[in-house]
């Protein structure tokens, strides 16, 4: 039998390319989403397959498995009108997958997105000519949707059990049309992920699906990494569209708002949303309001793409402006903001996610440009173009105010202060004003934390890397940087006494003020033994920060704190024999704090008597070894800025501070430190009575009380048993600091 020979090589050719085609389909599925696949010629559901259209079974969001040809081209959307799926359907298979819609709630897309039906509908006129379905939550027309024969219907969770609920599934399925569960309401990562792959595999878009979620990971990352251990301020998260309706913390807004570093007051309230009493909302004292915005018949605050900032502020403005909330935190320091509503919901809500942080935590996320983000999203991922307000907070009003600074100098300043220069305590313009206030900083004296504070330096850059990039002020007597305190434009400079001291002396003052930048003296350094001078010092360097920051009320509730506890050691000592002591530096190995510094104070209103105080009488100076012995300390402190004396000079050794994390360093260093001759017939090295604190927490900061406490049980352990100051300090770091304590603060040679 003869053999065509061109016959012969079209059949092996069309066996190759079958053969071919079988082998891209099965490597193709993605991995993850419980696809597998099985190539033919016509897809059950009666759509028209191309050359590569594919049988696939997968797994979807309500665990279901669901057999259907692929790419589809014919898809209903139930619910599709709140336009989340219509733009996760843009976002991974762009212009053909909004082509392949031929059934929404159109209606309801036009009554409850009004802009974006505006928007999708101008850009895609077809869209305005898609069949209407109904929607899930009213009368779902099951007839018009098999009439429409669908290769698949899309179905969120809530839409898929009211169509289970009601039978309309049953009758779909007889039809032979597969029904699909995505699911982005739940805002879980995981479930995001594997929506948005099987919308990849049912419009053929795998490659864009993988670009969409890496994009998505990335800026999920930034959010987790720049929230990571920041302490949770309570946020109360209200839908614009109804006063009162929230959500809880497993359900669209409520978990975005848990996701961003907040502590949703409704968290454990409802499973999805409902209704809260308006004096629940006050008693929870929420220290950021959000509220979603849109373009509701109801009113609420304007957001979309039609909308203009000064629209979208004046509505938001309007809508909490109801009496009970003006008793909580948030409205008195305008901590009140608006999100537009359809950014949760669908793959975009990770841009709603950094709106949300950003409100949350302002400092964390400063140098993040989310608007920007969003804009890049739209050049990416959609086929429609950018415009619009999608975010807003409001703005304090200010006006112009005259302190009283720790000097006693009047002080005219422009309150609350957006731009903050800062030479000396930021530590104590963050316990008054929160990470609000660090966020309104522009310069810093970064030589200050680089040379001193190293350990201070990592805890404020590691959660803040923006910091890093700061303009140093510099400081005066170490190479001060007038230049770039003048052009950062600062509202006020915040200076230490001794700082605002040389920059009179230079003649840098006239010049700062010259330039039109206020000069704020604040000091919490301990000058007097004087309970009451040294508490109204601190009174007005707090005070002080209050007012600069617009945190008044927080400023007096911080005074308050300190207050307490200095008179609570006060009360305790009255009465008790006073304890010699004596405080050593470890950078040098017999400088002592004298009559005239800060550790005086402590411990005399520790109801000590310093040993030094009769042969020092500055602040500090060297101290003769023979007076030592001859004085015989019954406890000693070594004061640590984790610079050491050794037997080879003074070298720079981590035993102390917030990134260490054991005692043992600091304790060698005191075994070390105790090795002078006659130092073991001393009753503090006998009854092991040897201490090491962190030279920062001694003085200088709102926090110094805390070094009190300890010299206090120091000198009368038994007095003060019940008392634990690092207790304290974590306290204070909960309250007042954005971040939890960390470290190690203070050691004893015999324990704690």
């Amino acid at each position: 039998m003869r053999v065509d020979k061109h016959l012969l090589f079209v059949v092996l050719a069309v066996a190759v390319g079958v053969a071919l085609l079988a082998w891209i389909a099965s490597v193709s599925s993605p991995q993850g989403t419980g696809v597998t696949t099985n190539t033919g010629a016509a897809a059950t559901t009666g759509a028209t397959s191309g050359i590569g259209g594919r049988t696939v079974t997968l797994t979807d969001l309500a665990g279901r498995r669901v057999t259907l040809r692929v790419p589809v081209e014919r898809v209903v959307v139930i619910d599709g009108g709140h336009t989340g799926y219509i733009v996760a359907i843009d976002a991974v298979a762009g212009e053909r997958g909004l082509r392949a819609i031929v059934g929404l709630d159109l209606s309801e897309w036009r009554r409850v997105r009004p802009q974006l039906y505006t928007l999708y509908v101008s850009t895609h006129p077809w869209l305005a000519r898609v069949a209407d379905v109904g929607a899930s939550y009213k009368q779902l027309d099951i007839e018009e949707i098999i009439r429409l024969k669908p290769d698949a219907v899309l179905a969120h969770p809530t839409a898929f059990e009211r169509l289970r609920e009601s039978g309309g599934l049953a009758r779909l399925e007889k039809a032979g049309i597969p029904v699909v569960v995505i699911d982005f309401h739940s805002e879980e990562w995981s479930k995001t992920k594997r929506s948005i792959e099987i919308l990849g595999v049912l419009f053929g878009a795998e490659d864009r699906a993988r670009e969409l979620i890496e994009w998505y990971r990335e800026h999920l990352r930034l959010v987790e990494e720049r929230v990571g251990d920041l302490h949770k301020p309570p946020v109360y998260i209200e839908a614009g569209y109804r006063a009162w309706r929230t959500w809880g913390s497993g359900y669209m807004w409520g978990r975005l708002v848990e996701i961003a570093g907040g502590k949703n007051i409704a968290g454990g309230l409802f499973p999805r949303s409902g209704d809260v009493n308006p004096e629940f909302v006050a008693e929870a004292q929420p220290e950021v309001i959000i509220v979603t915005g849109g373009w509701w018949a109801s009113g609420g605050p304007r957001l979309g793409p039609n909308v203009t900032r000064e629209e979208a502020l004046r509505s938001l403005a309007e809508w909490v402006n109801r009496t009970i909330l003006s008793t909580t935190p948030a409205l008195r320091h305008y901590r009140v903001c608006a999100v537009y509503h359809a950014l949760a919901r669908t793959v975009w809500d990770v841009v709603g996610l950094e709106y949300l942080a950003k409100a949350i935590h302002p400092a964390a996320m400063r140098d993040v440009n989310v608007t920007r983000d969003l804009e890049e999203f739209f050049e990416r991922f959609l086929s429609i173009p950018f415009r619009g307000t999608w975010f807003v907070c409001l703005e304090p009003p200010r006006r112009q105010v005259t302190i009283t600074d720790a000097l006693g100098r009047r002080v005219t300043i422009t309150a609350p202060a957006q731009r903050i220069a800062v030479m000396y305590g930021l530590e104590d313009l963050v316990a008054v004003g929160g990470e609000d206030a660090l966020s309104r900083l522009v310069a810093l004296n970064r030589f200050r934390y680089e040379r001193w504070r190293p350990d201070w330096w990592y805890m404020w850059t590691s959660h803040f890397p923006w910091m890093k990039e700061l303009p140093n002020t510099g400081q005066p007597g170490y190479g001060l940087n007038l230049e770039s305190i003048i052009e950062s434009k600062p509202d006020v400079l915040i200076v230490a006494a001794f700082m605002y001291k040389q920059l009179v002396e230079s003649g840098a003052i006239e010049k700062l003020e010259r330039a039109g930048i206020p000069v704020v003296v604040i000091d919490f350094v301990p000058k007097t033994t004087s309970l009451e001078e040294h508490l109204e010092a601190v009174r007005r360097s707090i005070y002080a920060l209050g007012v600069i920051t617009g945190y008044e009320d927080r400023a007096e509730r911080l005074y308050k704190l300190y207050e307490e506890h200095v008179e609570h050691v006060i009360e305790r000592v009255s009465g008790l024999e006073p304890t010699r002591v004596l405080v050593l530096a470890t950078w040098s190995k017999w400088r002592a704090y004298g009559a005239g510094g800060m550790y005086q104070v402590w411990i005399t209103l520790a109801n000590g008597e310093n040993i030094a105080a009769d042969v020092v009488k500055g602040t500090s100076g060297d101290i003769n070894p023979e007076h030592v012995i001859k004085r015989n300390p019954q406890v000693i402190i070594f004061t640590c800025n984790n610079n050491i004396v050794t037997a080879e000079g003074t070298k720079q050794i981590e035993v102390i501070g917030y990134t260490v994390n054991s005692t043992e360093p600091a304790k060698r260093v005191l075994r070390a430190l105790i090795e002078r001759p006659g130092w073991e017939k001393l009753e503090a090295v006998k009854s092991c009575r040897v201490y090491l604190i962190h030279h920062g927490l001694s003085h200088g900061h709102v926090f110094q009380y805390v070094a009190l406490e300890y010299i206090a049980k120091w000198l009368h352990p038994e007095a003060f048993a019940d008392l634990d100051p690092h207790k304290s300090l974590e306290e204070f770091f909960e309250e007042y600091m954005p971040f939890p304590l960390r470290g190690v603060w203070a050691v004893g040679l015999c324990g704690a």
